[in-house]
């Protein structure tokens, strides 16, 4: 069931990211109006850091470095894979195992860059 539409227009698009905007800072700067001290800062900037690096691990990490074919719908669509499928890689998938050590991995076209230096390819 799907209550609206995915938004098509660019500028509410760009909109949409402004507001988001907006609500971030407004929030952080009434917190930290409420309690200004160098701790608060810091605690609100880790806190913004943390779920930047979380979000994108639903939606970039998931789909491109574990091989899931279809996009997540939302935070909740992506927490639930997570929870379905925990130890688990879907068919094509890196999933729980090393990516330097997974028979074919120099074949992907897709193949994730990985930091470590990775088996010679035949």
């Amino acid at each position: 069931m799907k209550l609206m539409s995915d938004i098509k227009s660019t500028w509410l698009i760009h909109t949409k990211g402004a507001l988001f905007i907006v609500l971030g800072t407004l929030s952080a700067g009434l917190i930290f109006v409420q309690v200004p001290t160098f701790k608060t800062a810091a605690l609100l900037g880790v806190t913004v850091w943390a779920f930047c690096r979380f979000y994108y691990y639903l939606f970039y990490v998931l789909e491109r470095y574990l091989g899931r074919q279809a996009r997540f719908a939302g935070i909740i669509d992506a927490l639930g894979f997570l929870l379905r499928h925990r130890g688990r890689a879907e068919p094509g998938g890196l999933g729980p195992v090393d990516a330097g050590s997974r028979p074919g991995l120099c074949d992907r076209p897709d193949a994730p860059k990985i930091r470590s230096k990775p088996p010679p390819c035949p």
